[in-house]
């Protein structure tokens, strides 16, 4: 299969599904093998799914508001620790899906607490490797030759061990170097097991209404199932590895490994060997003389170069997926003195064309501190409920960006606990009604924003984000990621004319608004006119909160009431007659009663 075929990076751009990819050396991809279920696996994760929905409803809702002085607040960094601990031996036991999730978990080092990822970190080094001779049985069959006949030699000891392969350095039949990518086997019976673990999970959320209305927890769940059988085909892998490296064709930091075709088939991909120092092994970094705060700067604008100029991400930059190379002197001016490889294209996302520009809209908003720039951006991409309090989000937003503007990203975490109380008490109308839902094809940009935010603030607990942020949006604003050619042809005059293009968009919308005022006007006396002019009105945010805080007042009342009627009803009984089904009924109903008191408190 010839690396060089055009049309395979663009079926990779527009369809990542594994049916558009041509055949492999040696095996063509079989989609419509039955794949069974393991049951015993399948029951301990549904089990482990259950005692974190119980441990959360229990401590995290009901104990919440019936513990004092905040007990059940205070104790769960080590109840979420324990769980962490309890996941990671689960997911080494088990392997599969649940390592991915456990690896993605651990990277959250921005949001999660630190004994939660002190326990999960582990799982970036400790998926048991497969025994070699597994590997050369598994290359030999998906080749349908033996070893010798496809590669003069291959390293038993792996140099990778992941969720679903393993990665071992071999050389060709010419000579050359590489590493060659061997599926686990019997991986797809795992995968589809883990997927049926958590269709079940996501069904079971879908029911609660409170979930329903802010996520299509079908269409999240079709979408990570998608792109999960999507990477246990590495044909398709090595497609989109081709598209990467298209991309940043002309972008010296930027390494991508070539694929060798004849050597690859569904289950095994063979590379060229980019690996070097991993990405956050920051005393390694700082040996070979290569500042991690500048490879941090520089991975962030890869990833904005992605996804707002290519729109094609890779979502899976975990530090077992990205290597620092040496490059020993400089190239070009103002190139560092490394590169970044990325490996394992197995999850890649294309950004929907709907929200390309709304993507735009929202990177500009952020930086120019324009929070209503950035509510509309929410609002036109779905990410708002219906009938969602724009002004009031506008608000929300406005006061994030001023609390939150220049705070570096190592110190995010311990401030939000800071202002928690005052934001929470400030719109706690916005917090009750979360009017946010979560669009299925975003799931794994958002993943890969997650991802990255944890580990740049690993390499470099002082970047300052906003910094990073605002010369990319300026280009935005400027036009396609670039100052115009008219502009350009200027030389020196450049930035000034840079800034009069920033204004001419700033005031873009003061001057709609102006030139459509007289239209608007002469409607409004034409209805006054006419008798057909209503007037729209609005409680204020005080006197909203106060009418919520009554409504659940008068719930709980109301429960209370039941509670107290059920509980001396039964007591009655109980004297006068003694034990029986009625006043079991009653007793159990008083009980119900007054936990919906505490919880619709």
């Amino acid at each position: 299969m010839n690396g060089a075929d055009e049309s395979r990076g663009r079926i990779a751009v527009d369809e990542t599904e594994p049916s558009s990819v041509p055949s492999l050396a040696g095996e063509a991809a079989d989609e419509s093998r039955p794949v069974g279920l393991d049951r015993r696996r399948y029951a301990r994760v549904v089990m482990f799914l259950c005692r974190v929905l119980l441990h959360i409803l229990w401590w995290d809702v009901l104990l919440r508001k019936v513990l004092p002085f905040g007990l059940a607040a205070r104790s769960a960094d080590s109840r979420w620790r324990s769980l962490a601990a309890r996941y990671r031996r689960l997911a080494i036991d088990l392997g599969g899906l649940l390592i991915k999730l456990g690896q993605f978990l651990s990277t959250r080092v921005d949001v999660l607490p630190r004994g939660v990822i002190d326990e999960l970190s582990g799982l970036q080094d400790e998926v048991p490797p497969l025994p070699f001779e597994e590997i050369r049985d598994a290359i030999e069959t998906s080749f349908g030759a033996p070893l010798d006949a496809v590669f003069s030699s291959v390293d038993e000891q792996p140099v990778g061990s992941a969720s679903l392969a393993q990665v071992h350095r071999a050389r060709l039949l010419d000579g050359t170097s590489v590493v060659v990518k061997v599926q686990r086997p019997g991986i797809e019976v795992l995968v589809e097991t883990d997927l049926a673990a958590f269709r079940l999970g996501a069904h079971v959320l879908g029911g609660i209404g409170w979930v329903r209305r802010r996520a299509d927890m079908d269409k999240l769940y079709a979408e990570f199932a998608r792109t999960s059988r999507v990477e246990l085909d590495f044909g398709a892998e090595g497609l989109h590895a081709e598209t990467f490296a298209e991309q940043f064709a002309d972008d010296q930091r930027v390494k991508v490994p070539k694929v060798y075709w004849h050597q690859s088939t569904t289950r095994v991909l063979t590379l060229e060997d980019v690996t070097g120092l991993k990405i956050n092994d920051k005393r390694a970094l700082l040996k070979a003389d290569i500042d991690p705060a500048e490879v941090a700067h520089v991975l962030i604008d890869m990833y904005l170069q992605q996804i707002f100029v290519h729109n094609f991400v890779h979502v899976d930059p975990h530090p077992g997926n990205l290597f620092v190379l040496e490059r020993g002197a400089r190239g070009r001016a103002g190139d560092p003195a490394f590169r970044i490889a990325f490996v394992d294209f197995g999850m890649v996302a294309v950004v929907p064309e709907r929200v390309r520009s709304l993507l735009r809209e929202f990177i500009i908003g952020v930086a120019t501190r324009d929070a209503g720039r950035i509510v509309r951006a929410y609002y036109l991409s779905g990410v708002l409920l219906p009938g969602a309090d724009l002004d009031r989000i506008e608000q929300a937003t406005a006061a994030v960006l001023d609390r939150f503007w220049g705070v570096r990203m190592g110190d995010v975490q311990e401030m939000a606990m800071r202002e928690a109380g005052a934001m929470m008490s400030e719109f706690s109308d916005l917090l009750r009604e979360m009017p946010f839902q979560l669009p299925s094809d975003l799931l794994f940009i958002g993943r890969a924003v997650g991802i990255l935010s944890g580990l740049a603030t690993e390499l470099d607990p002082e970047l300052d984000i906003w910094e990073e942020l605002a010369p990319f949006a300026r280009q935005l604003a400027a036009g396609d990621g670039q100052v115009p050619t008219w502009a350009a042809r200027l030389g020196p005059l450049e930035e000034p004319i840079e800034s009069l293009v920033l204004l001419a968009s700033a005031l873009e919308d003061p001057m709609r608004s102006l030139v459509a005022l007289p239209t608007a006007l002469e409607r409004v006396l034409s209805d006054a006119s006419t008798g057909q002019l209503t007037v729209r009105y609005d409680l204020s945010v005080r006197a909203r909160q106060d009418a919520r805080h009554l409504t659940h007042a008068v719930r709980s009342v109301t429960w209370a009431i039941l509670c107290a009627g059920l509980l001396v009803a039964g007591a009655i009984l109980y004297a006068s007659q003694g034990p029986s089904t009625i006043v079991t009924v009653m007793f159990g109903g008083a009980g119900l009663a007054l936990i919906m008191a505490v919880v619709r408190r």
